[in-house]
């Protein structure tokens, strides 16, 4: 998801810092409150680094871990956005039960996509958060998406996040980074802002 000027990676693997996942976790979890968590999945997991900090902040679900060319342990093949590959071990099935919780760092060239899918995929009343450039709001060309789908709330990252991975360099780049959540079932004309 790096907006820098480096060598673009041909499926844009650019790795979250888990310590920057589990900050923002810390936010997050007690902003849900009482709702059950009982399903997590991560359908960009590349080489799992939200899988710790989303197993800590919710230990009591299960976690799904899925990617087009995972590079970790425990990390199913499977293209997310694939309607043919929702859910099992071997990529297809579905989801049983619908995720309760979609939370990935998804391809931001593939942004519009992912999240499209993941608001047909998660559970009625569920949630869906995504790791995005801030500037994902300021696009004309998404307008109409988030008008069909509003976020509920967003936390702006005062630090930049740290990224890993094939071309990322074990840094960040010049972009403003922001959490975006989202409640299937719910919709607003205005989405509460935090700073994190």
């Amino acid at each position: 998801m790096s907006a820098g000027r480096r060598a673009r990676d041909p499926l844009d693997r650019y790795d979250t810092d888990p310590r920057d996942t589990a900050r923002f976790l810390d936010r997050l979890v007690p902003h849900l409150g009482t709702v059950p968590i009982e399903v997590v999945l991560e359908p960009a997991a590349g080489a799992g680094n939200m899988l710790p900090p989303l197993r800590a902040a919710f230990p009591h679900a299960r976690l799904l871990a899925r990617d087009v060319e995972p590079r970790g342990e425990g990390i199913c093949r499977a293209d997310f956005l694939d309607p043919r590959a929702r859910g099992g071990p071997d990529g297809g099935g579905r989801f049983d039960p619908d995720p309760d919780l979609i939370f990935t760092n998804p391809p931001f060239r593939l942004a519009e996509q992912f999240l499209t899918r993941a608001m047909e995929v998660v559970a009625e009343g569920g949630f869906v958060v995504l790791l995005l450039r801030a500037a994902f709001l300021e696009s004309r060309k998404r307008s109409n998406l988030l008008e069909r789908y509003p976020p509920t709330d967003v936390w702006f990252c005062t630090t930049r996040p740290r990224f890993t991975g094939p071309n990322a360099a074990g840094g960040t780049d010049s972009a403003m980074y922001a959490w975006f959540l989202w409640e299937k079932g719910t919709r607003q004309t205005y989405f509460r802002g935090y700073v994190l």
